[in-house]
């Protein structure tokens, strides 16, 4: 995505800080438009930035560094006595903190072996943990630069290691300074993620009535729109052919809070997450679609072209049918992504760009799931600005919504959010630069829409997923209805001119779609239909059983849901 840019340079002091973490530098360097220099004591190069590693909060070379912006590391690696436990650490509201952080409390694997840091007339605390700072922002003086000073070393990086091992709800405080440092240092010069956007995944509910379980639709529907959310349902295909038309109703008249999504097909224990010859993989996936396209057209409902699999994990052959056959995205939950495919190299800042897809041009959607440390992840995603999709169970909406409420809540906090259905999310997988006139418009997703605000002539498309010169069809839909077909564009098109301000589309269609309909059926099997039966019977007996259990409780409370 940086290739376009020009990129900032950023010192590296001392020289050998280069050596130690060249994985780390070479992530950095392909999530941000940046280039790592490392430089003596006698050198002067121009920089834009400048990051050290010193055991001392003040080294002498920092007196005489250009007065540029400056990251300060005070822990080595080897001071590291890896004793550390989970702590509390405390963010301050402070601009040098990114925004979903601000004024929170949030618990980090390492806060434990930070040691506070010295603090000096005029410096502004950042961050804190039980002992005593361990981030601070020192302003410019006479003589010195502005610093960003953190009590904790730099990560590290090495073997087959991705930058997010040390960026993710256990353990995020390393990297969370040092990126968000990195993000000033950029400034409006980098790629604009798109608008914060947001969504609730229930997995596994029919529509053979009303409610299913703990969650009822129309109750969920009413809530949705008092506390301003979305709710999509993970709607298995096999259940295609037991629609309630009440159901079917609420979903048709709640289209701003409740939406259809595809989970798997049959819904057995990792389906999509097997290894299958090419025309399985691709029978499965057409039998979901034929399914549900076969409840669309009954029912007069749309479910969205994003496969939400089951676990949150699909294997890698899954990616080529359902591109083929127009799935727009698929959702995935990385950790357990990554678990899956160990022998598989992807960029050391998988799962951290903004625009994510996965190979072929499939739009890659993460998901979070509803855990005691769902708010980490949520404040990680919406810094990086990716979508925050809490994906859960029925469970979860037990007690009259209150786990839902309490994250809408969250979440609205962190300023302006839009929740929409995962469809909407797909179509918004884009980053966007502007250089004057033109609009670089970087997309996760073969199908995107984006607004062209005022001043901008013509814009041009990055789809990083076409690769070795490689060409594929563009198509660019303008808001005055005109329609660009370009038959051999590449990984980035040559400028396309827009009328002015409005909303542009653009669709990469596939050279060789496949028919659903032209896919043979795989044999039929008794096994998915009789699994479904036995758990849906056990998750719509909850709500009785929870009755029970709640009568027998002397304080009368019922027990929280879990996630099965």
């Amino acid at each position: 995505m940086n290739e376009c840019l020009k990129r900032k340079r950023v010192g590296l002091w001392p020289a050998a800080l280069f050596q130690k973490r060249q994985g780390l530098w070479g992530a950095l360097e392909q999530l941000f438009p940046l280039s790592f220099v490392a430089f003596g004591p006698d050198e002067a190069p121009r920089l834009d930035a400048l990051v050290a590693d010193s055991s001392d909060q003040s080294p002498a070379f920092l007196s005489t560094a250009p007065r540029i912006p400056c990251f300060v590391s005070t822990q080595s690696l080897e001071q590291w006595d890896g004793s550390a436990v989970a702590a509390p650490i405390e963010f301050e509201r402070h601009l040098a903190v990114p925004a979903a952080f601000r004024g929170r409390t949030l618990t980090d694997a390492h806060a434990s072996a930070m040691p506070p840091l010295r603090v000096e007339t005029g410096d502004q605390v950042v961050a804190c943990q039980a002992h005593g700072p361990v981030w601070i922002h020192r302003p410019a003086a006479e003589g010195a630069a502005a610093r960003d000073v953190v009590s904790l070393p730099l990560p590290m990086l090495s073997g087959s290691h991705l930058l997010r091992d040390c960026f993710h709800r256990g353990r995020f405080l390393c990297a969370l300074p040092l990126l968000g440092f990195l993000q000033r240092v950029i400034g409006r010069e980098g790629w604009r993620p798109a608008p914060q956007r947001a969504c609730f995944v229930f997995d596994d509910p029919s529509l053979r009535r009303q409610s299913y379980g703990l969650i009822n639709y129309r109750q969920l529907a009413l809530h949705a729109e008092t506390c301003n959310y979305h709710a999509a349902i993970g709607f298995i295909p096999l259940d295609a052919v037991w629609v309630n038309r009440s159901s079917a109703a609420i979903f048709r008249a709640n289209p701003a809070c409740l939406s259809l999504v595809i989970h798997g097909c049959n819904h057995l224990r990792l389906e999509m997450a097997r290894t299958y010859s090419s025309s399985q993989s691709m029978a499965l996936c057409a039998q979901a679609l034929r399914r549900i396209e076969e409840m669309e057209r009954q029912h007069l409902l749309a479910v969205g072209r994003v496969m939400e699999s089951p676990f949150g994990v699909i294997d890698q052959g899954m990616f080529a049918p359902l591109v083929a056959l127009g799935y727009e995205a698929a959702l995935i939950t990385t950790s357990q992504f990554l678990q899956h495919h160990p022998s598989v190299q992807y960029s050391r800042c998988f799962g951290l760009q903004a625009a994510s897809y996965l190979p072929g041009g499939l739009g890659m959607i993460p998901r979070i799931t509803i855990q005691p440390d769902w708010r980490t992840e949520a404040m990680l995603a919406a810094f990086l600005g990716q979508p925050i999709v809490i994906a859960g169970h029925h469970r979860d909406a037990a007690n009259d919504l209150e786990a839902l409420e309490e994250i809408a809540e969250t979440v609205n906090g962190f300023g302006s959010v839009r929740w929409c259905s995962l469809t909407e999310i797909s179509r918004a997988n884009y980053a966007t630069r502007r250089d004057g006139a033109k609009l670089s418009v970087s997309v996760g997703s073969r199908r995107v829409r984006f607004p062209v605000p005022e001043g901008v002539s013509e814009i041009s498309i990055l789809r990083p997923w076409i690769t070795d010169n490689a060409v594929e069809p563009l198509i660019v839909t303008a808001s005055d209805e005109t329609v660009r077909s370009i038959q051999n564009a590449s990984a980035e098109s040559a400028p396309v001119p827009v009328p002015g301000p409005g909303t542009v589309e653009i669709c990469s269609p596939f050279s060789n779609p496949v028919n659903a309909l032209e896919v043979p059926t795989p044999r039929p099997r008794l096994w998915p239909y009789v699994r479904r039966a036995l758990t849906e019977a056990r998750d719509q007996a909850t709500p009785f059983l929870s009755r029970r259990n709640t009568s027998r409780r002397p304080n009368g409370k019922a027990s929280p849901g879990k996630v099965p």
